[in-house]
Parts: structure tokens; C-alpha cells; sequence
């Protein structure tokens, strides 16, 4: 399922409490208000990814999509794209439990295997390159490092059919909260900007 916060408002009911000189300017300003919010919103998820994730790739940052009002439809949508399996990938982020792999494993890489600067394995396309070889660990299978006269072989990650997340990402929580926030302010802007153009 795609994580998804709607950003909407009841604009007939807005229209009873406001004079008549607002009301025709009332579906332009909340759609502008709309749009205004979910764009905040979609900024904020990808700073939040930034402090919440361990060196988070593009994969990850660009997950966060806007799908904007119009006058016709006065709702926004601010999701995480699933085209590429983001969605699937940060589940388990937002939402915690277990993770389950039906074809292959996870690669988890050992504390002190070198990694990528987005938190990765470096050779994680080509795994049993450069001598690398997999054998039985104590508890299941692992990744393993050529060994030389100078240095053994070394364990650099392992293979698991299940991983447990803890949920790290507050998708739900950061969206209400902004919108509650952020909505009121953007239509009273909007509102007094379309009032001055007239």
C-alpha cells in the first residue's frame, strides 16, 4: 500500500463564513493553498529522510511525489512513488515489522565492511567479484573476502531471508502535523494575495 497524506479542505463551508467580496476568490486561494502546503510537505519528508536515513541515495529522496489540486478537484496527494519499489522499500521504514524476501536474501553488511557514501556495499552489483566467495557462517551463509598471506579471510556481510525494522520515519506523524500547521496560514496568504489583484 502507498503511503499517502490528502490535503483538503471544505470550501463550501468556508464560503458561508466569509463575505461576498471573498467568495469569488475563495477556489483560486485554496487551490493555491493546497498546493502551497503539499509542496512544504514534500520538502520537509525529504529533510527528514536526510536526518532520519544513514546517508540516504536519490532512490530514496526523490521517493516523495506531489500530486497537485485543481480547481475541479480541490485535493492534493503527497505519496511515496512506488514505479521503482520505493513505497515497498520504505514501509517497513514507516511502518516497522518484518521484512520477507521470497527470491534471494538481504546482503547485510558486518560492522567494519567498507561501504559507499550512500551507506552501501560497495561491490554490491557484483558481489563475488575480486575473490569474494560465500561460505556457512555459525548461524546461516555469509559473504567472505579473499584471503592472502598478510590478512585471512574476512566475513564482510551476510545473507538473511527476514530483517525486523524498527519503524524510524514518521511518514503520518510529520504530514498531519505540517498540514494542521502549515494549511491555515498558507490560505489566509493566498486569500489576501488574490484579494489584491482583484
Amino acid at each position: 500500500m502507498t503511503q499517502t497524506i490528502n490535503i483538503k479542505t471544505n470550501a463550501k463551508q468556508i464560503q458561508k463564513q466569509l463575505g461576498r467580496k471573498y467568495k469569488k476568490h475563495l477556489p483560486k486561494a485554496t487551490e493555491d493553498a493546497i498546493n502551497a502546503t503539499a509542496f512544504k510537505l514534500r520538502k520537509t519528508y525529504i529533510a527528514q529522510a536526510k536526518q532520519k536515513f544513514d546517508n540516504p541515495t536519490s532512490f530514496t529522496l526523490n521517493a516523495f511525489v506531489v500530486k497537485q489540486a485543481t480547481l475541479k478537484k480541490l485535493t492534493a496527494k503527497v505519496f511515496i512513488k512506488d514505479n521503482q519499489n520505493q513505497a515497498k522499500y520504505l514501509a517497513p521504514q514507516i511502518e516497522g515489522g518484518i521484512s520477507r524476501r521470497h527470491k534471494g536474501s538481504y546482503v547485510v553488511p558486518v560492522e567494519g565492511t567498507p561501504l559507499n557514501k550512500q551507506g552501501n556495499l560497495k561491490f554490491r552489483k557484483n558481489i563475488k567479484g575480486a575473490g569474494r566467495h560465500v561460505r556457512k557462517t555459525k548461524t546461516g551463509w555469509g559473504l567472505y573476502s579473499k584471503g592472502t598471506k598478510n590478512k585471512p579471510s574476512q566475513l564482510l556481510a551476510v545473507f538473511k531471508k527476514i530483517i525486523n525494522y524498527d519503524a524510524i520515519f514518521p511518514f503520518y506523524k510529520i504530514g498531519f502535523g505540517l498540514v494542521e500547521r502549515t494549511f491555515p496560514k498558507k490560505m489566509k496568504e493566498k486569500l489576501k494575495y488574490h484579494m489584491k489583484k482583484k
